[in-house]
Formats: structure tokens, sequence, C-alpha cells
């Protein structure tokens, strides 16, 4: 995380119930930094459960969340940081989104 954007606050994992070693990599990361904390699904719940997890954990007045495979650029939160104080809440989207279309011929 750069270092502007580490002010003050945590860092939520929230693991849905992952197949892979996700948990013991959040966990890891939580015993060597008391920034990060961790919550676990099992089994997975869905991505709302997991969303309303991380919000309920939520202490600090702004907060910024993103998908863990790296679909988007998370440093471009800067971008939407230098607008929060303008706005109640600043919302990104992407602009290019692929679409696969299977079966539908």
């Amino acid at each position: 995380m750069q270092k502007k954007l580490r002010k003050n606050g945590k860092i939520i994992i929230v693991d849905d119930g992952s197949s892979d070693n996700t948990l013991e990599i959040a966990q890891k990361l939580s015993k060597e930094n008391d920034s990060v904390k961790v919550a676990s699904h099992q089994p997975n719940r869905g991505y709302g459960a997991a969303l309303k997890e991380g919000f309920a954990r939520a202490k600090y007045g702004t907060v910024v969340f993103t998908d863990g495979d790296r679909q988007f650029d998370f440093s471009q939160v800067t971008r939407f940081l230098e607008r929060i104080d303008k706005a109640d809440m600043v919302i990104g989207y992407r602009e290019r989104r692929q679409i696969i279309l299977q079966g539908i011929f």
C-alpha cells in the first residue's frame, strides 16, 4: 500500500470460503501487521455477504473496497480520495468491460 494512503486505517480481508490458501496467507499477514484484520466465511456465503461483513467491520468514515482478484488497479484509489472531501460518495467503474458470450448462437 502506498504511504500516502496509510494515514490511519485498517485493511479488512474477507475470505469467503476460498478453496486455495487465501485464508492462511491473510492470517499470516494479520499476525505480521496489526493493521490487517481477517474475517472468514466457511462455507462460502456469496459476494453480498462478504461485502456486508467488511462494511460491518469498518470503523472509519471513509471506506474503500475492492475485490482481491486484481480486476482493478488499486493505485487508482488516490484519484477517488482526492475528490472525497467534495462528495458524500465517489464511485468508479470500468470503461472497458470484457463480455464473453457462450452458447448464445
